[in-house]
């Protein structure tokens, strides 16, 4: 809830609310398949899929991650 993490039919959206916590670090989130890793700093997160790091956006800005075959 805190990471904001919807999966969607054509990929998972991650777009975490604005609770104003310091550090959040949520692993091991299993989504069709894939492995995510959401981690929060102040105002920035980061998002990994199966271990490689996807990118980098600001609460606020939703990040979409789109995949053409969903396992």
């Amino acid at each position: 809830y805190v990471c904001g993490v919807r999966p969607g039919e054509n990929g998972i959206t991650v777009d975490p609310f604005p609770f104003r916590l310091k550090h959040v670090l949520v692993d091991d989130i299993i989504v069709r398949g894939r492995r995510l890793k959401v981690e929060i700093k102040g105002r920035t997160f980061t998002v990994w899929v199966n271990e490689e790091k996807n990118g980098v956006s600001v609460v606020g800005k939703p990040m979409v991650l789109s995949w053409p075959t969903m396992i």
